[in-house]
């Protein structure tokens, strides 16, 4: 609990490496600590550049992440 950060990470990393079932159980993980996560409301500041945010949300969206 309290590490929504961690997991999207994680399920993006297991996406990057081809676990597709690791990426589907960290978002799983990530749903049960915030129910109502919505994709949009992510804060892309991390990502200086925008072709890395772009990468990383659309390895979210696969993992099972709403818009």
């Amino acid at each position: 609990p309290g590490l929504p950060h961690n997991l999207e990470g994680l399920a993006v990393s297991c996406r990057l490496d081809g676990d597709d079932a690791g990426a589907r159980d960290a978002f799983a993980r990530l749903v049960r600590d915030v129910p109502d996560f919505r994709l949009a409301e992510v804060d892309p500041l991390p990502f200086v550049d925008q072709g890395a945010w772009t990468r990383f949300a659309d390895n979210l969206r696969a993992a099972g992440a709403p818009g």
